[in-house]
């Protein structure tokens, strides 16, 4: 059995989701980050540091991606940064695993930066 590298341990969670990949280098950036272009999905597991769905089609490692993820209490759904770590061949599709650089602060003082799963705990 393979030893376990991840700094973060992955919870099964199936959370309803839209993203999309950004070129954060566009000086329409911050544009891009709308709704326009999101595509849906489900997570199959998150962790503190990210999050894993299918895709249709393979991604690029390192790709970043804008992501929205649906609250279970309704509301305007969380948004999220982060950038492609894995992408592997399923038979249903592409599982993509992604870093969370970003996570919507639900308090002033929180954020990836400070507590990601206080995030969680909203959706």
């Amino acid at each position: 059995m393979p030893t376990e590298r991840r700094k973060h341990p992955r919870q099964p969670l199936a959370v309803r989701l839209h993203w999309r990949l950004v070129d954060l280098g566009s000086p329409l950036a911050t544009a891009e980050l709308a709704d326009a272009g999101m595509q849906p999905a489900v997570t199959v597991d998150v962790s503190d540091g990210g999050i894993a769905f299918l895709v249709p089609c393979e991604l690029p490692l390192g790709a970043p991606l804008a992501l929205q993820l649906a609250r279970d209490l309704g509301g305007p759904p969380l948004s999220a940064l982060g950038r492609v770590a894995r992408c592997e061949e399923r038979s249903e599709g592409w599982l993509v695993g992604v870093e969370l650089t970003w996570v919507e602060a639900t308090q002033p003082s929180a954020g990836l930066g400070g507590v990601p799963e206080t995030a969680w705990t909203l959706l």
